[in-house]
C-alpha cells in the first residue's frame, strides 16, 4: 500500500458547463500525508478576472450567493496563467484526489491552461456512494452519489473541523474531502 502524500484538490466555478463555457474562480489543494493523516493547507488561491472578461452569467454566478467569495475578490485575484503554472508546479508527477472528478478534472483541470499531468485517484463521491447509502431517486440506482456536505454529515458526522472552514470555498472543500477520504481508507478498506 502506498504510504506517502495524496494532493486533495477542489475549485469553485462559474456553472456546470465545464470549460469553455464556465471557468475558474477559485482553486484550493491540501496535502494528506498517508502515513500521520495530516492535512496540510499548500494551495488556496481566487483566480482573477476583469469585469470586462466576464460574462453577465459569470458575473452572477452562484458561488457568490452561496460563499464568502465576492466578484470583487475575482477581480483582485492572481491572473489564470499564474495560478495554472502554480497548480501544475504543485501536481504535476503526484498522486491527485478530487471530490467530483468528472466536474473539477474532466471538465476544468485537464483542459487549457492547467492542462495537469498527474494521476488521478478514483473520484472520492463516487468511492462514498455505498458507505452513504443516500437513497437514489431513480428506481435503476439503490443510492446516488453523496453531494459533498451529505458526506461530510453522514461519514465525519460530529468529527472536529477546524476554525477556518468556509463553506463553498475551495480549500475548505478540499479539507473535507481529504477528511472522508481518510475515514474511506480507514474504515472501508
Amino acid at each position: 500500500m502506498f504510504h506517502g502524500s495524496i494532493y486533495v484538490v477542489d475549485t469553485e466555478t462559474t456553472g456546470l458547463c465545464g470549460y469553455p463555457d464556465d471557468i475558474i474562480f477559485e482553486i484550493g489543494i491540501v496535502e494528506l500525508n498517508l502515513r500521520t493523516s495530516n492535512i496540510e493547507i499548500v494551495y488556496d488561491e481566487v483566480i482573477g478576472y476583469s469585469l470586462e472578461e466576464l460574462t453577465k452569467e459569470q458575473q452572477n454566478a452562484w458561488i457568490f450567493d452561496h460563499s464568502s467569495l465576492s466578484l470583487q475578490n475575482v477581480l483582485n485575484g492572481k491572473p489564470i496563467h499564474e495560478v495554472a503554472k502554480d497548480v501544475q508546479n504543485l501536481l504535476n508527477n503526484n498522486l491527485v484526489a478530487i471530490y467530483n472528478v468528472e466536474y473539477d478534472y474532466e471538465k476544468f483541470l485537464k483542459c487549457d491552461p492547467f492542462d495537469l499531468d498527474c494521476t488521478i485517484l478514483p473520484c472520492i463521491m463516487k468511492k462514498s456512494t455505498r458507505p452513504c447509502k443516500v437513497p437514489s431517486l431513480y428506481p435503476n440506482f439503490k443510492y446516488k452519489w453523496p453531494s459533498l456536505d451529505e458526506a461530510q454529515e453522514i461519514l465525519l458526522g460530529e468529527d472536529e473541523l477546524p476554525n477556518f472552514m468556509d463553506p463553498h470555498r475551495a480549500v475548505s472543500d478540499a479539507y473535507v474531502s481529504a477528511m472522508i477520504l481518510i475515514k474511506l481508507i480507514s474504515d472501508y478498506n
